[in-house]
């Protein structure tokens, strides 16, 4: 992915109008008053793939926004503040804290919990 820079060349992919660069803003006016546009929507359009907008947190499926033409790498400040995903201790399945309330949880739900108890209890008392 390429990220969109004002100082290269600009085309409009819905009419062809080119101009040479949009540091003074000509190209954002474009769009606003033949196309009714934002840059912003423009560039989400037509600019970048669905892939590129994707949110960096592994378990969050989120479109993130744009800051000055340049996807952000998150789609909020809960998924930037987010470590790396838990991993279960008996079926290594990745999860969050938003599933599991404590970063210390080793498992991923009620019933893998029941199971490790069970494990360990039937461990301990050989």
């Amino acid at each position: 992915m390429k990220p969109y820079d004002a100082k290269e060349s600009q085309e409009c992919k819905i009419c062809g109008f080119i101009i040479s660069h949009n540091k003074q803003g000509w190209f954002t006016s474009h769009l606003k008053n033949e196309h009714g546009l934002t840059l912003e929507s423009y560039l989400i359009a037509h600019f970048y793939e669905p892939e590129d907008l994707n949110c960096s947190y592994e378990l969050c499926d989120g479109t993130v926004g744009l800051n000055r033409g340049k996807p952000k790498k998150y789609c909020s400040t809960s998924c930037s503040s987010k470590g790396e995903p838990l991993v279960c201790v008996l079926c290594g399945t990745k999860f969050d804290t938003s599933t599991r309330p404590h970063r210390s949880t080793k498992t991923c739900s009620d019933s893998c919990a029941s199971k490790l108890r069970s494990m360990k209890a039937a461990a301990w008392h050989k």
